[in-house]
């Protein structure tokens, strides 16, 4: 669930009902990147549908247990590597030791959101580099009537108007990042138990791993996050990061429309890539929340007490 105010109205059906010593899982999961082929799920239920917000949880499942199965796998247009799969949990025993409480369900969804879109932004221009990458290659070899391609200023036009939105993507995709750094949950990178001064060398060792899998460890940082990371400085970086991603994707769809205009009749052809770019762009539009529900948080960032 990518929204707050939908949770409070939508259909909920995945249940965590308390057992002894855990919890009983039923829940069915759509379009869950890597669902078919991950060890572990992390999957989102509630004690209560009819209060979701106050009785939501986190829930680790092994991909081995009994009642865990996989549904329909997706057959994508693009980013075939990241499989899109159905997850199926049918009265799964889930101990307690692998169950967590979100105490606020609507901060839980906010922080997710804040990290996740970002880097959706950063991939949109990469696929929109890649796409212009190629067509360059393509220029390089491409002659028309005895002229080469990309002498005609109409194709110069093109690929100026491609340079200037994938820069202005990366512009937007590290805004997110610094936003994240300086109202998000990247405060306590310097400010919480993460660091505390830490050279970087003894923060990578696997003793200061080990010191942080400890549960007192993911305690204090948890609670360091809500000491310094205030409602209104969530909701901004929300609303940073969900611009970098719709921008940034929706940029990706037309530098990679317009690859294909250059290419033509070539513009099909799987050696280029230019196709494969397009159908990429085109889902980054999609997850992650669609494009048109970032532009609500947007709003919602803009017109949000304090902000």
């Amino acid at each position: 669930m990518e929204d707050v105010d939908d949770l409070k109205v939508a259909r909920l059906g995945s249940r965590a009902d308390r057992v002894p010593g855990g919890y009983r899982l039923n829940a069915r999961k759509v379009f869950i990147s890597n669902g078919s082929i991950a060890r572990y799920n992390v999957v989102t239920a509630y004690e209560d549908v009819q209060r979701p917000l106050e009785t939501s949880m986190s829930l680790v499942v092994p991909n081995d247990a009994p009642g865990f199965s996989v549904g329909r796998v997706e057959r994508k247009m693009g980013q075939r590597l990241c499989p899109a799969a159905e997850i199926i949990c049918e009265d799964v025993f889930v101990p307690e030791a692998m169950t967590a409480r979100n105490d606020d369900g609507a901060r839980m969804i906010d922080t997710a959101l804040s990290i996740t879109r970002g880097p959706v932004g950063a991939m949109s221009t990469g696929i929109a580099r890649g796409c212009l990458e190629r067509t360059l290659k393509y220029l390089a070899q491409k002659r028309v009537d005895g002229r080469w391609l990309f002498e005609q200023q109409w194709v110069q036009l093109n690929l100026a108007e491609m340079f200037g939105a994938i820069q202005a993507g990366r512009g937007l995709y590290m805004d997110a990042a610094i936003a994240l750094e300086s109202w998000g949950f990247g405060k306590i990178q310097s400010s919480g138990p993460t660091n505390l001064g830490v050279p970087r060398f003894i923060r990578k060792s696997s003793f200061f791993e080990r010191v942080l899998d400890d549960p007192r460890a993911a305690r204090q940082m948890l609670e360091a996050y809500r000491r310094s990371v205030t409602t209104v400085d969530l909701q901004r970086c929300v609303a940073i990061a969900s611009t970098a991603k719709f921008m940034c994707s929706d940029m990706a769809v037309r530098v990679c429309m317009k690859a294909m205009e250059i290419l033509g009749e070539d513009a099909n052809d799987p050696q280029w890539g230019v196709e494969k770019c397009l159908r990429d762009a085109k889902l980054a539009q999609i997850f992650e929340g669609t494009n048109q529900l970032n532009r609500l948080h947007v709003t919602r960032g803009l017109l949000s007490r304090g902000s």
